[in-house]
């Protein structure tokens, strides 16, 4: 009877836990995305030089992905491999900020991991509707695209909200929104 018991309390538990992982996995990725935007603009200024924002070629490279990114599912998947920031030293105005080029004096800042849950994630350009290859951050700290944003939201099979977060960039500032306007985010995008 006792093991009966044991095993219904820990067959109640284990949905439980699992939900708490796959918010605390969500919330690891978007604190380091936010540390990964926020580390670029500070060095940027430092450094007096471009730094650069980039989705990771794939999970473990040191290689932005400079591939074209497809649509809005493949983008986020893409976003989701983790991310690299790294100073550009190339004097190329038509440069699309996606290698890592020792030859022009570019250096590895810091690489993020990435996630592997299935939380819904979206990642918008400037103008809402185009592919986020990459975030540079100039001199002075302003970014480009102007209008960057990443959007997370986690529900569990039953549609329960567990995890929202949402960061905009506004020409190089980073602004981590709060909860509720996270949210309604999710709701309008239905994720």
């Amino acid at each position: 009877m006792g093991m009966a018991i044991v095993a219904l309390m820990f067959g109640m538990a284990l949905p439980a836990l699992s939900s708490m992982m796959e918010r605390y996995t969500a919330k690891i990725y978007m604190d380091n995305l936010n540390n990964a935007l926020f580390l670029a603009y500070s060095e940027a200024i430092t450094r007096k030089s471009k730094v650069i924002v980039c989705p990771r070629q794939s999970a473990d490279a040191v290689q932005c992905h400079s591939g074209s990114l497809g649509d809005d599912n493949n983008e986020a998947k893409i976003w989701k491999q983790g991310f690299l920031v790294f100073v550009d030293r190339s004097d190329s105005q038509t440069s699309s900020y996606t290698s890592i080029d020792a030859a022009d004096g570019d250096q590895l800042i810091k690489a993020f991991d990435g996630m592997e849950n299935d939380a819904g994630f979206l990642v918008s350009g400037s103008s809402g509707s185009s592919q986020l290859g990459y975030v540079r951050f100039n001199n002075r700290g302003g970014g480009n695209p102007s209008t960057p944003s990443f959007l997370m939201c986690l529900t569990d099979s039953g549609a329960n909200r567990l995890f929202s977060a949402r960061t905009v960039l506004s020409n190089g500032r980073v602004r981590v929104a709060g909860k509720t306007e996270a949210e309604d985010q999710c709701d309008a995008k239905g994720l």
